[in-house]
């Protein structure tokens, strides 16, 4: 393993390591193994929340892992949808990196924790839920695309599929149905069986039954967007349906404004989870490079290869904050303790 800084060159073994500042020469590569980190160390400070809320939050994350490496190992393994490059990330099961399905956890957990706090209908928040978890995807899969983490062959099997960036645009609704149909199926399970209410079968199966119709509802979405887009002669615009899509959900969304609660106590690891996600991806425009492409032997800087993501991710990241923060609304607006916040609450 070898790490060069600027130009300068340091020997492993009998092999010398060269490279420009920050261009990715760590084995694995500095990136990946950056990400890797991020997730897992968000994915433990979620996780320790979970327990401390209850054991029905610990099955659903741990359902979520489940449910989120089957659809991973059934779309990059078996569809080629895309696939992972080998042996890129420290730890992967089915050919799917670990951290891909421990991310979909922490995140998942992270946007329902949040959408609970604002007190609507379970399938208005399963639909915030997927806006939430959408918004972060919007700076994750840019930089992961231009960095290698993994490789979209959607576009070279189907020619009619839209892309932004280079990403099909199938992939983002993927994100969403994929958040919405278990956030939902899950809160469906704890409206029929409440937390706490019947022992630990009750904490623990139901979370674990929401994987079922969930995939079910993702598979045929997954299936129903590949024929429209295999259909010959025909030209599926992926960005126009899903943008029709995405315009209904949010508009029944938002009819529930009004009722959006904004009371809860402040808790900073909901806010954190996309501040330091979107930081960090935004941090990546200017310190890496571009994947190579061969027959070139190195790429440009992210922010000059994609140099509208320079300005688009900061308008995400601030839209999306709005719905992390709003919950919080009322207790950041009074200043002191929590002793005064409940007493100015009270007049």
């Amino acid at each position: 393993m070898g790490w060069s800084i600027g130009h300068v060159s340091i020997p492993v073994g009998d092999v010398t390591v060269m490279g420009p500042l920050l261009s990715g020469t760590l084995t694995p590569e500095w990136s990946f193994l950056g990400v890797e980190l991020l997730v897992y160390v968000f994915a433990y400070l979620c996780l320790r929340d979970a327990m401390q809320t209850g054991r029905a939050y610990v099955a659903a994350f741990f359902a979520t892992i489940l449910f989120t490496l089957i659809v991973e190992s059934l779309l990059s393994a078996n569809t080629k949808v895309y696939e992972y490059p080998a042996q890129s990330f420290l730890i992967q099961v089915i050919n799917v990196p670990l951290w891909v399905p421990v991310g979909w956890a922490f995140i998942l957990y992270a946007v329902m924790a949040t959408s609970t706090l604002l007190g609507v209908p379970i399938h208005v928040a399963a639909l915030i839920d997927a806006f939430l978890a959408l918004n972060l995807d919007l700076t994750l899969d840019p930089v992961a695309i231009h960095r290698g983490w993994w490789t979209w062959h959607a576009m070279e099997n189907y020619p009619y599929a839209t892309d932004y960036f280079g990403i099909p645009v199938i992939n983002f609704m993927g994100w969403f149905v994929i958040v919405a149909a278990f956030s939902f199926f899950v809160r469906l399970g704890r409206t029929k069986v409440p937390p706490g209410s019947r022992g630990v079968a009750g904490d623990v199966v139901p979370p674990l039954l929401a994987v079922i119709p969930a995939l079910v509802t993702v598979m045929a979405y997954q299936l129903i967007g590949m024929y429209m887009m295999e259909r010959s002669g025909v030209q599926y615009n992926g960005a126009l349906w899903s943008t029709i899509v995405l315009l209904v959900c949010a508009f029944i969304a938002t009819r529930h404004i009004r009722r959006f609660r904004r009371d809860a106590p402040f808790r900073k690891l909901f806010v954190t989870v996309p501040l330091a996600f979107h930081g960090y991806f935004f941090a990546l425009l200017f310190v890496t490079r571009a994947k190579p492409i061969p027959p070139a032997v190195g790429g440009e800087w992210l922010f000059v290869t994609v140099a509208e993501l320079a300005i688009f991710f900061p308008v995400v990241a601030a839209l999306g904050l709005v719905l992390y923060f709003w919950p919080y609304i009322d207790d950041l607006a009074v200043p002191g303790p929590p002793a005064v916040k409940k007493e100015a609450a009270r007049t």
